[in-house]
């Protein structure tokens, strides 16, 4: 199981699209030795910072709030905004300016790649590293600015993948840096597929190193 093979030795999470800290915090609580939460809005990383706060010491030394978006490339770009007037924590700004027909507006916000990234901050030697990505369609370009990292660190990596995504990247990104694809799928199952589906009902998905494959219909 993967919990079995996260839990037989230290691990680090990277929270990619951290919102407000949800996962971040699970995965403190979880038992992660090192926890990096990257969020580019800034009114949002505000309230990941708050939540951090709230809940004492550990959690705020655990988790690494980074105020920045990953892709493939570092520098600055444009962050669109998604209408925002059902006054609820927008949680859907995205790179890509396709991603939503409307926009409330964009906000310029500090780009790097996730290998830069680590080139400056290593992982601490020992650690597994367990990866979440979800960036509102920008997914593609984050895992292409973390090929060195991928190769090296060989991390399991829960991805969202939406209706309208580029499958035959991520199909020949699993084969050539051998990985393979898993559904995640009620009650807390993971299932190896070769085919990626993607459904509103079902966003997130497992990619996992072969090395470390699951048996079929694994629990988490």
């Amino acid at each position: 199981m993967l919990s079995t093979w996260i839990a037989a030795q230290p691990w680090a999470f990277f929270d990619i699209g951290a919102n407000t800290g949800f996962y971040a915090l699970l995965a403190a609580c979880a038992g992660a030795q090192q926890v990096r939460a990257f969020e580019p809005v800034p009114a949002i990383a505000d309230l990941l910072s708050a939540n951090l706060a709230l809940n004492g010491v550990q959690a705020a030394s655990t988790i690494a709030l980074h105020r920045l978006a990953l892709s493939d490339q570092s520098g600055e770009a444009s962050l669109f905004l998604p209408d925002q007037g059902h006054g609820l924590i927008e949680t859907s700004a995205s790179l890509n300016p396709e991603f939503r027909a409307v926009h409330s507006g964009a906000l310029t916000v500090p780009l790097c790649r996730l290998d830069n990234h680590l080139a400056d901050q290593p992982l601490a030697d020992g650690l597994a590293l367990v990866i979440k990505i979800d960036v509102e369609s920008w997914e593609p370009q984050v895992l292409r600015g973390a090929s060195r990292t991928v190769d090296r660190h060989r991390p399991a990596i829960f991805v969202e993948i939406l209706p309208g995504s580029d499958l035959a990247f991520f199909e020949q990104w699993i084969a050539t840096h051998g990985y393979r694809h898993c559904a995640l799928l009620p009650p807390n199952r993971v299932v190896p597929v070769d085919g990626i589906t993607p459904s509103l009902q079902h966003r997130d998905h497992l990619l996992l190193p072969r090395e470390h494959s699951l048996p079929l219909s694994s629990g988490l």
